[in-house]
């Protein structure tokens, strides 16, 4: 589970997207969209690896957009995701 946190700077209160960059050739992991509601914060990207996900580090990309005076406006973070497999 990955918290972001939006700072609502000169009177910001939009809603946000959040969302997830796998890099390629890494399969198996995703997270759903995420939207923070208007005049809200935070939110919580759930991030899920599958059985065939890619063992490894994977430096994957967090987006968040929304609009700012009518203006697209948009982040980027990178975060590692640790991906260990699991022994049968």
């Amino acid at each position: 589970m990955l918290h972001a946190i939006v700072n609502l700077f000169y009177a910001f209160a939009e809603a946000v997207a959040i969302s997830l960059v796998t890099p390629a050739g890494v399969q198996g992991l995703k997270a759903n969209n995420v939207s923070i509601p208007n005049g809200q914060a935070e939110g919580k990207l759930e991030i899920v690896a599958a059985a065939n996900a890619t063992p490894g580090d994977h430096n994957v990309v967090v987006r968040a957009k929304g609009k700012f005076n009518n203006v697209d406006v948009q982040s980027v973070t990178n975060v590692v995701v640790k991906v260990e497999e699991v022994k049968k």
